[in-house]
């Protein structure tokens, strides 16, 4: 791909070459290596941030966690209940309990009984919290939609289709259980041909959103404003 600002004569910063068209399979699984490392490299970064803008909002980072996930459900129409939210991030239903009483406590989220049936309990977001998000992350946000301005539409699908995939790909992985280390058996010998290449092991987290809905980029995904 072609970066738009390198077209006009601006070129991002940090921008690899492109590989030629004529590369052989050698060259091909050498770049999706690369490619795994990139996204690893990205994980790292945006984990930085959250660890960085979480301290500076007196938030913690699981906490942001938790309002993703409960933002996350309210977007598709289903509210999440604390058997959710337990199930999503992994914790004991006791953990999630004293998660979910620090969270209500300190404004960010409700609990409400649900209108058709009264013993399912569901949680939900309160305007605070989409506050909180906003004031992390839109930063973030613009920084990389800047960022993106430098591709065409077309690249911006093709990167985008790549990163929802990449995404489904990582959650299917952890829920088959491989979290660590290279995937279903796949050696960095092994997978997709590649002779050398580092082990895809990374954890990853969801993306963040700003309050225009706008995407943040990949891990430790946080609260956002609709």
């Amino acid at each position: 791909m072609t970066p738009r600002a390198h077209q006009t004569g601006r070129a991002p910063q940090a921008r690899e070459a492109a590989s030629p068209a004529s590369a052989g399979p050698a060259d091909s699984a050498e770049l999706r290596w690369r490619l795994i490392e990139s996204l690893q490299q990205v994980t790292v970064a945006s984990d930085r941030y959250i660890d960085s803008a979480a301290r500076s909002a007196r938030v913690h980072k699981t906490d942001l966690h938790a309002l993703n996930a409960v933002l996350d459900s309210e977007r598709s129409g289903d509210p999440a209940t604390a058997s959710d939210l337990a199930r999503r991030l992994g914790l004991s239903a006791p953990a999630t309990t004293a998660l979910v009483d620090r969270l209500q406590k300190q404004g960010h989220v409700e609990r409400r009984r649900d209108a058709t049936d009264r013993r399912r309990v569901e949680l939900h977001t309160t305007d605070l919290a989409r506050q909180t998000g906003s004031g992390i992350f839109r930063p973030l946000a613009m920084a990389l939609a800047s960022m993106a301005e430098d591709y065409s539409d077309e690249e911006l699908r093709l990167i985008e289709g790549f990163l929802r995939r990449a995404s489904t790909t990582i959650d299917s992985t952890t829920a088959a259980g491989a979290t660590t280390g290279t995937a279903a058996g796949a050696t960095p010998e092994t997978a997709s041909g590649a002779t050398t290449g580092p082990a895809a092991g990374a954890t990853t987290g969801t993306a963040g959103r700003a309050t225009d809905g706008s995407a943040t980029g990949a891990g430790g995904g946080a609260p956002a404003g609709g």
